[in-house]
């Protein structure tokens, strides 16, 4: 186990869980750094078998049971007064799993995917009444956006808390960048392609290169697809090196991506959600006012000439705030042990 943070009395210990440790490393990075920013909290990372790499249902139960044999060991060691676990192994079974673990002690399990776009093994929305997967006991989901947690109320999981997704800004000094107009990440049945194939030849028009780097994406006219799998490393360089990166759902609740160039300092462009506009601002010049084509075009070229340093005064301002209410959360759990 590795600490951080402080130890006193009137301080909080929270154990952080990961199950994802390769998929969540950053995420992780990103939560750690924002929870120890307050100094209210002592994170102790607990050192847990994750449940990567694991094919079919029975290697994931296998997994996952040895995943919470580990997390119980090792909570119990640590002294935590809270668990934060970072991804829920099994799914919306996650909720009865740690109560029957009998921990002692509040868990926080995070729900990135509320209701995923690709079938995901535990997110069955028909065993949450016969197995009342609420927020009962000391079982909390945690969501990054008011709209998940609608979704997941609705759902039957209890109101969960609502915490905006940690930012972790970048170290590295963006450089002058490409005339690339980014999407990034792999292809998911919510991205809008019809959207796409309206903009992309008039980028490509205007001088600007429409590109396309992830997995499982089909041809689109106008744009250059890089169908491949983008390593950690390469991922804040490739965000980096583009004048805007686009957000080009039909719906979602967070992204993940957008955060990312956020941390780049990469101009974004997107509807005007309330997640865009919790990190952007309302009056941020990428929110996308025409919904149309050619509204996204303008917002596209507005949104490419912003200063780095612009970009980077958000990710930073983000980050404090978001920290706060990190902290004012989850030391208010520490009363629940």
């Amino acid at each position: 186990m590795a600490g951080i943070g402080l130890n006193r009395e009137n301080v909080a210990r929270v154990a952080l869980l990961n199950g994802l440790p390769t998929m969540l490393n950053h995420y992780e990075k990103a939560l750690t750094d924002t929870v120890c920013t307050g100094g209210d909290i002592d994170l102790v990372s607990l050192d847990v078998r994750g449940i990567e790499n694991t094919e079919g249902a029975r290697a994931r139960v296998q997994s996952g049971l040895s995943f919470l044999a580990d997390a119980r060991r090792e909570v119990q060691a640590s002294g935590a007064d809270v668990v934060l676990n970072v991804w829920p192994c099994f799914g919306y079974l996650d909720a009865a799993l740690w109560r029957v673990a009998g921990l002692g002690r509040p868990v926080v399990s995070i729900l990135h995917d509320v209701t995923p776009l690709r079938a995901q093994f535990g997110y069955w929305p028909k065993a949450i009444g016969p197995l009342r997967l609420g927020s009962e006991g000391r079982h909390r989901w945690l969501v990054h956006t008011s709209a998940a947690g609608e979704v997941a109320t609705t759902l039957g999981l209890g109101r969960p808390l609502e915490l905006p997704h940690p930012v972790l800004p970048s170290q590295v000094q963006r450089s002058e960048p490409s005339m690339d107009v980014l999407v990034f990440g792999q292809y998911k049945p919510a991205r809008d392609l019809e959207l796409l194939a309206e903009i992309g030849p008039e980028l490509r028009a205007s001088g600007l290169v429409p590109r396309i780097v992830g997995r499982g994406w089909p041809q689109i006219d106008g744009w250059e697809i890089e169908d491949r799998f983008v390593a950690e490393d390469e991922v804040q360089p490739l965000l980096a090196d583009a004048h805007a990166v686009l957000v080009p759902y039909t719906v979602y609740y967070q992204s993940g991506v957008a955060l990312r160039a956020l941390e780049s300092g990469t101009p974004v462009v997107g509807l005007p959600t309330t997640f865009l506009t919790y990190y952007f601002g309302e009056d941020w010049t990428g929110l996308v006012d025409d919904p149309s084509p050619q509204g996204w075009i303008r917002a596209i070229e507005r949104a490419r000439v912003v200063p780095t340093e612009n970009v980077v005064r958000l990710a930073e301002e983000a980050k404090r705030n978001v920290a706060v209410l990190w902290n004012d959360e989850l030391s208010s759990l520490k009363t629940l042990r």
